[in-house]
């Protein structure tokens, strides 16, 4: 397979396209690493600046999307630490969290001193959403350039909860733990519009309860009562490691000193989910590339991962046989596959 000479994105990623020194179209229009670093301190700046306009307004500053791995334990950390902020972290438990995952919530969040719970929605509607997500073209083709769609869904479905928790408490800020290639570069630091939240959630709902059935609404659905029930004007996201130059391997070595421990089974590109390796089987049989290559492409582009390291994770997709049993508990024949 033809790889970008720079950043290792494949011939079969969508929209790529290659000069005659084989390097790719996002290679050539990324700035240099001055300007990269110039722009991750800047963004810092704005960061900074933000949470102390929003810091000490409500009984909690932050509610942070805590998954228990690596990079959302990164993040619920330097929160803590650096910026002093009283979070609140909440875990959605989707079925499929690993044990040791959940032990890290727990050890991470004790150690932090910080309020801590979780949300488990119903497994019948979360398998049936999944088995859905790989047999039907729910998502948009940009929001799988970046996760399968099995993870489209269930990020989805987390983002809601998140927002409609930080509505009723009256929190300022939602803080994610995604890095570059995994949301769109805009993502560090979003403005919500709630009036637009509301429209574009009421669309997505119809679509969602056409393949997920009328329960979708409990879980993706966004009421006028509960935006006119917030006392800010503004609701914050932030996805602070974006302003950070960091690699996996600090990343670990920072978080361990907290209590975090790696889960042994859960694939080579997940530190917390089970059903990570069934998403990323699924996607690369049908579209015939990794869900995780533009993550691990940008983490190249930013130096911060070897291109030999990077192939080896961009190579290495699970079997039938490793992942048959996930298709099997949430009910997709493996003729679907």
């Amino acid at each position: 397979m033809k790889r970008c000479n720079r950043c290792i994105l494949p011939e079969t990623y969508p929209g790529i396209k290659f000069d005659q020194k084989g390097i790719c179209n996002v290679c050539q229009r990324t700035p240099d690493m001055l300007e990269l670093t110039k722009a991750r301190e800047g963004l810092k700046e704005k960061m900074d600046d933000l949470i102390i306009q929003k810091k000490d307004l409500s009984k909690y500053d932050c509610i942070v999307a805590y998954s228990g791995g690596k990079d959302s334990t990164y993040a619920l950390i330097k929160l803590v630490k650096e910026y002093k902020l009283n979070c609140l972290a909440i875990t959605i438990d989707n079925g499929f969290i690993a044990e040791r995952a959940i032990e890290n919530c727990k050890i991470i969040t004790g150690t932090l001193g910080v309020d801590f719970m979780t949300f488990a929605p119903a497994k019948e509607f979360m398998f049936n959403m999944y088995k859905s997500s790989v047999e039907n073209e729910v998502h948009n083709k940009p929001a799988l350039k970046r996760a399968s769609a099995v993870c489209n869904s269930c990020i989805g479905l987390i983002n809601t909860f998140m927002i409609k928790t930080a509505l009723e408490k009256n929190i300022p800020i939602i803080a994610g733990g995604y890095i570059g290639g995994q949301v769109p570069k805009d993502a560090a630091i979003l403005h919500l519009n709630l009036d637009f939240q509301l429209t574009s959630k009421k669309q997505l709902l119809e679509k969602y309860e056409a393949f997920f059935g009328q329960k979708a609404s409990h879980y993706f659905e966004l009421s006028e009562e509960e935006i006119n029930r917030y006392k800010f004007e503004e609701l914050i996201v932030i996805n602070p490691l974006l302003a950070y130059s960091v690699t996996e391997e600090e990343i670990k070595e920072e978080i361990k000193e907290y209590g975090w421990k790696m889960p042994e089974n859960t694939g080579a590109n997940s530190s917390n989910c089970l059903l990570n390796d069934f998403g990323i089987y699924a996607h690369y049989k049908k579209y015939n590339y990794n869900p995780y290559i533009a993550e691990i492409a940008e983490q190249v582009r930013y130096g911060l991962m070897t291109k030999e390291t990077a192939i080896k994770k961009a190579e290495t997709i699970p079997s039938l046989k490793e992942v048959s049993h996930l298709s099997d508990k949430i009910g997709v024949e493996q003729s679907e596959l």
